[in-house]
């Protein structure tokens, strides 16, 4: 059982959507999954045939959702209860040990985006998810090796690293779908992601006002957007484009040019294991896993981690002039991830990692 907030359609929710499926085709595993928001998580799972049971966390208080959560475990009797996030991770570790769950574990998407204050709410938080992850849980999956060093240097014992994957097939098909509303991303230079400080979509805006002949659309919602348009307005960049939240973001990715990964920090993006498979080159700043992904360069174009937008003025004029060099780098990244993150991998890694923990 996967206990997952759902409350965006982001690269974790991917991941958790796309490692349900794929453990639920494999022989012998039962998945269910306790999704707490309603959106496109909880109904794409019920869609592909996960039992989901929908505990709404913006009417239930945290202690009510905690006893709905331990219902659902006594009622259901999981052998694995895999939690995600820090509230997932607390109420689910707590519920699990009330009901004798046998193992409980949890994947750790990304690092802590805010650095709480002295006297900050969330320092208490994670301090209850630390608690509950050294004395409740039996594991901790980091999703990048760069993740669990990050993990280990905050003190986390020993934790194991198993990469997000993606439906390679899938995300192709998708990318073929009749979308209009996508063709506004032809030959544009991407941004796909959460309008929020960590995702630093400023320096797309940046970029956009060094190279106005280049068309820049950012795939997204979040905190970010109003201020971000505001300063389009203000700086006349009539060459940027807010495409605003998506469903289907592969068929706006597999129509660009060039993803643009320009975050602060990250686990290992769903975005630009997609843009791999669609063929789409990645300039992206060195971040968590993402150097591991693109070979170092080789399957990509890397800027050093906390660079502006000056220097990847001439890598992205170099990706957009396209060539036979181009194309060498954006085929072995297809290659690649073909090879190391479709979902099968991802799945079996897990369901192995779950005997190694438990004792059936």
């Amino acid at each position: 059982m996967h206990l997952v907030s759902g409350d965006l359609w982001a690269g974790a929710e991917q991941q958790v959507y796309g490692l349900c499926r794929a453990q639920a085709a494999v022989p012998g595993w039962r998945v269910r999954a306790i999704v707490c928001n309603r959106g496109a998580l909880a109904e794409r799972l019920a869609a592909a045939g996960i039992e989901v049971r929908l505990l709404d966390e913006l009417v239930l208080s945290a202690p009510a959702l905690l006893r709905a959560i331990h219902r659902c475990l006594r009622d259901w009797r999981p052998q694995v209860l895999h939690t995600h996030r820090y509230k997932e991770n607390i109420l689910g570790a707590l519920a699990a040990k009330a009901a004798g769950v046998p193992l409980c574990l949890r994947t750790v998407h990304g690092d802590v985006e805010q650095s709480p204050g002295r006297w900050d709410w969330r320092r208490l938080r994670l301090w209850l998810d630390r608690w509950v992850g050294e004395r409740l849980q039996q594991g901790c999956v980091a999703v990048s090796a760069d993740l669990a060093q990050r993990l280990r240097a905050q003190g986390w014992r020993a934790p194991r690293v198993i990469e997000n994957a993606i439906d390679v097939a899938a995300v192709r098909e998708a990318a073929q779908a009749p979308t209009p509303a996508a063709d506004a991303a032809a030959g544009a230079a991407i941004f796909l992601g959460r309008l929020a400080p960590v995702k630093r979509p400023d320096r797309v805006l940046a970029l956009a006002a060094a190279l106005p002949e280049q068309r820049f659309v950012l795939v997204g919602d979040g905190a970010l957007r109003e201020e971000l348009q505001a300063q389009v307005r203000r700086d006349g960049l009539s060459n940027v484009h807010f495409a605003g939240f998506q469903e289907r973001p592969a068929a706006w990715l597999g129509r660009a040019r060039v993803l643009l990964l320009t975050s602060r920090h990250e686990g290992l993006p769903t975005a630009v294991l997609e843009a791999m498979a669609l063929r789409v080159p990645v300039l992206a700043q060195a971040v968590g896993g993402v150097p591991e992904v693109l070979e170092q360069g080789a399957a990509g174009w890397l800027l050093p981690a906390g660079s502006e937008a000056a220097a990847a003025q001439a890598p992205l004029r170099e990706i957009l002039a396209g060539g036979a060099a181009v194309e060498a780098r954006v085929e072995r990244a297809a290659q690649r991830v073909v090879r190391a993150y479709d979902l099968p991998r991802q799945a079996a890694e897990y369901l192995s990692l779950y005997k190694d923990l438990s004792r059936f």
